[in-house]
């Protein structure tokens, strides 16, 4: 089955990238973005929901960003999704997913573009756009999130093929939770089991809680669903069209928090702290 891993991003870099090494040499640099989403709720409130996100430059790439952009600058990019696992000092398991960049575009900054006294962070143009596909590694289970919502958490595995400068051919897997929420959640778990492959068209959501047992504050990046589609490949479903297609209308970005006891594709904690190089 074709994988797929595609992230698009526009936002607001919102501190000046430092340029840093790995142990082999390898320049690197990380740069935060924050992204803005307006929608109106089926009470005709306008709503506003902002996240937070990282992303990973190497090489010349991470060069050319620590040299051009500055805090408060609107960037472009293009990447994918990448899964990374290590152990801390203390010997626990840590495991992180984030953008790694793969194409990115300057963008005028708002005082260039003239927009007469309106506030920078509204004259951006904010895009947030996720494409994964993969196959599902659990079963899906629908949990409560509030009196009247369901939630379900989706662990795919993508798979990526690439040639190192050697020639040695490479392999990496990434894997990536995707939240869905009311009527797709219950769709979800009524269609799709383990092993299914599925496409997935989404954004990225920047969830943060306090830890139950030592209240230190903890985060991680998952992908928020918004459409979805069994593989062709894999036989017909039955959801709202070919091969279970399922579209969603409610414009609700979801909770700033996970839903309790979400479960995770990997034993190991998905936290917002830097990878060791």
């Amino acid at each position: 089955m074709p994988n797929f891993n595609k992230v698009i991003l526009m936002g607001m870099v919102t501190a000046t990238p430092d340029l840093r090494q790995t142990p082999k040499g390898t320049n690197v640099t990380e740069v935060n973005l924050h992204l803005r989403r307006k929608w109106t709720n089926p009470q005709g409130e306008e709503k506003l929901w902002s996240d937070w996100v990282d992303v990973t430059f190497w090489g010349r790439t991470a060069e050319t960003i620590c040299q051009y952009i500055q805090k408060g600058r609107p960037l472009f990019v293009e990447g994918r999704l990448s899964f990374r696992a290590w152990e801390s000092q203390e010997g626990q398991k840590r495991s992180k997913v984030d953008v790694t960049a793969e194409n990115f575009q300057f963008i005028s900054p708002p005082s260039e573009q003239g927009g007469g006294g309106q506030d920078p962070e509204d004259s951006i143009p904010y895009f947030n756009k996720v494409l994964v596909m993969g196959n599902l590694t659990r079963d899906p289970e629908l949990r409560s999130a509030g009196t009247d919502r369901s939630v379900t958490t989706v662990a795919i595995a993508v798979n990526r093929n690439w040639s190192d400068s050697g020639g040695q051919k490479q392999e990496e897997t990434a894997f990536i939770d995707v939240d869905f929420w009311g009527n797709e959640a219950e769709e979800v778990c009524r269609l799709y089991k383990k092993g299914t492959p599925l496409f997935v068209e989404g954004r990225l959501t920047k969830q943060s809680w306090d830890d139950k047992t030592t209240g230190e504050k903890r985060s991680k990046v998952c992908v928020t669903g918004e459409n979805f589609r069994l593989h062709e490949a894999y036989g017909s479903a039955t959801g709202n069209g070919p091969g279970g297609h399922f579209s969603s209308e409610s414009g609700d970005p979801g909770p700033t928090e996970p839903a309790p006891e979400a479960p995770h594709v990997d034993p190991v904690s998905q936290e917002d702290e830097e990878v060791p190089f």
